[in-house]
């Protein structure tokens, strides 16, 4: 909750409340309740409900795709597919 102040002589503390300059007068910072309760009763003050901030909605999970082989890595996949193949065959 903010409290906006529209009179003429306003600080930048009031009530150990820091306030800073808008267009419509000094507007205070985030405050409980209980302490705009207390500023709403003198004229020149005005209640500001802060609206809720919105959550970003998680991204959704992509599909993983497997990026393609190089033909380097190609390469290297079928020299040890022969490797053990021939490592098999020789002891066998």
């Amino acid at each position: 909750m903010r409290v906006l102040c529209n009179l003429p002589n306003a600080g930048e503390t009031i009530n150990q409340v820091r306030f800073e300059r808008t267009d419509g007068g000094m507007l205070s910072e985030s405050i409980a309740p209980e302490v705009a309760a207390q500023f709403a009763g003198i004229p020149g003050y005005t209640l500001i409900e802060e609206a809720a901030p919105e959550m970003e909605p998680e991204p959704k999970p992509q599909a993983i795709m497997a990026a393609p082989l190089s033909s380097a890595v190609r390469a290297a996949a079928e020299l040890e597919r022969r490797r053990r193949k021939e490592g098999a065959a020789a002891s066998a």
